[in-house]
């Protein structure tokens, strides 16, 4: 009895047929010594038929698709028009769950064993002689689709927004412990100088200024007030500063030399950085905490949040936390010890850093616990799974742990979670109303100054065309005018060349007269 093999890889879908499998499935040992010899696999296993993917993009979506278990309409295509329909035909797959899925959508009978992973182990050794494809093109498109994949994963990652919280509260700690350490070596280190400096300044910061500062000894005797007004700038106490002074004064510490002082200089400077550092990347976890998870920062503090989204591992993780979880988390070996024990287990793990804690009695901090991790899976379940960045649940249940700290003390009864949400439902839905209404409101504004302003340029058009048919009028009778003024010089013009051609022609006569009288005068006295 012969069954049909689906196999998936990076090139397409492929049908292979596998003879007599009951009988070779009862002999696997033989079967998997043979795998490598191409010969022998070949006469079990014969391929029926491949469909190649045209593009990249159709490569990805049917591996993302094979990896959810959906049966994509190119491979019921190919299965439709290549396995047979005849009786007692049966498909194998290595995936039990993605076999259900192919058996519901075409009604094929499926097989699914052990003996089928060493199967698909002889097709992938032996994939570029079965396609008659080149080996390097097999590995260049299984990288390629590997590429694609991973970066599809980590761009649609719902966790990625968690990643630099986490990341962020890790190095955090981190620094802690370096700077302290640090600090500590800055203190031993300058304490054979100026022993008496570390009793007055217990803050590492402004120690390390002050060191940066100081230097010497000798500088803060010979230039007292300028250091002095100095060492105000950074402990913001005169009497503190004075305290200083006086200390350097009659200090029993020992000379040091250039070499030591300069390598103390330089140490302190890096460690100053390495405070403003932490400083900054303090702001940037808080600032992100807001965005990220604005209710349960609101709640507990955007540091205890991201300790608690830390641990977790995500927020979706901690959403998915009950209450009694997120109360022991940090706790697990107090918790595991007391188990072993049979003693006492752990009231609370890093909740123990919250101000709700703190405020209580020492006989209510576990019930003050327990209703604190209580708000906190409602906070971080409403931040994972709500669209809004809004902190008004935050603030309701931050004031109803409040009201609960009060009736531990004095009797006083808080409200219930429902009333709780249903104020904050209704605050939140008036607002998004006043914001449509303001929308509204804007647009109306908008319409309104856009027709305004279309009926001023009309008026300013009419105007302007006005002034444009005076202005053109004013000009055509200035032209008018000016025509007529020509005409009339040219007139005048002419009359005038007509008078003085005339006077000319009299002349011309006058002259031709006289010449002639001349002429017969002169006969006349011959």
């Amino acid at each position: 009895m012969s069954i049909y093999f689906l196999y998936e890889c990076s090139l397409g879908y492929a049908l292979f047929e596998i003879k007599e499998y009951e009988e070779i499935s009862q002999n696997s040992k033989e079967f998997q010594s043979s795998i490598m010899d191409y010969k022998k696999v070949s006469q079990i296993i014969k391929k029926v038929n491949f469909l190649p993917f045209k593009t990249s993009e159709e490569a990805l979506e049917n591996a993302k698709d094979v990896n959810d278990e959906v049966v994509s309409d190119i491979l019921k295509s190919f299965l439709k028009t290549n396995f047979p329909s005849k009786k007692g035909a049966k498909l194998g797959t290595v995936n039990k769950d993605f076999a259900k899925q192919i058996s519901s959508a075409l009604k094929i009978d499926i097989v699914v064993g052990d003996f089928l992973i060493e199967v698909s182990r002889a097709i992938r050794q032996h994939i570029d002689k079965f396609l008659q494809i080149n080996d390097n093109d097999i590995t260049k498109s299984e990288l390629g689709l590997a590429h694609a994949y991973s970066r599809m994963k980590c761009m649609f990652d719902v966790n990625r927004q968690d990643k630099p919280v986490v990341q962020s509260i890790a190095l955090i700690d981190l620094l802690d412990k370096d700077i302290n350490s640090f600090c500590m070596r800055i203190k031993e280190w300058y304490g054979w100088h100026f022993p008496e400096l570390s009793k007055i300044i217990s803050d590492n910061y402004l120690y390390v200024r002050i060191v940066k500062l100081i230097q010497e000894r000798k500088n803060l005797l010979n230039n007292k007030e300028e250091l002095k007004e100095k060492l105000d700038e950074i402990t913001l106490d005169p009497e503190i500063s004075k305290a200083i002074i006086d200390s350097a004064t009659i200090s029993m510490g020992s000379e040091i030399s250039e070499s030591d002082l300069l390598n103390i200089r330089y140490f302190s400077e890096k460690v100053e950085q390495l405070i403003r550092y932490r400083e900054n990347l303090t702001n940037y976890l808080k600032e992100k905490m807001r965005k990220l998870a604005p209710n349960t920062s609101e709640l507990v503090g955007e540091m205890v949040a991201a300790r608690l989204i830390s641990h977790a591992g995500s927020l979706n993780a901690l959403a998915k936390y009950p209450a009694s979880t997120i109360q022991i988390l940090g706790a697990e070996k107090a918790l595991f010890r007391a188990l072993k024990t049979r003693s006492k287990t752990p009231k609370y793990g890093l909740l123990f850093h919250s101000t709700f804690i703190g405020k209580a009695k020492l006989k209510n901090k576990g019930k003050i616990s327990r209703y604190l991790a209580n708000k906190i899976a409602m906070c971080a379940r409403i931040d994972y799974f709500s669209n809004d960045r809004f902190n008004d649940f935050g603030v309701e249940l931050k004031k109803q742990i409040e009201e609960r700290l009060n009736f531990l003390d004095n009797g006083e009864k808080p409200r219930k979670n429902v009333d709780v949400m249903k104020k904050v439902i209704e605050k939140i839905n008036d607002e998004k109303k006043n914001n449509v209404d303001d929308k509204k409101l804007g647009k109306k504004i908008k319409r309104d100054e856009s027709e305004e302003s279309d009926e001023d340029d009309k008026k300013n058009i009419e105007k302007s065309n006005k002034k444009k048919k005076i202005e053109s009028e004013e000009s055509d009778e200035d032209d008018k005018k000016n025509i007529k003024k020509s005409n009339k010089k040219k007139k005048i013009e002419s009359e005038e060349s007509d008078e003085s051609e005339k006077d000319k022609k009299k002349k011309k006569e006058k002259k031709s007269i006289k010449k002639k009288k001349k002429v017969e005068s002169n006969d006349d006295d011959e």
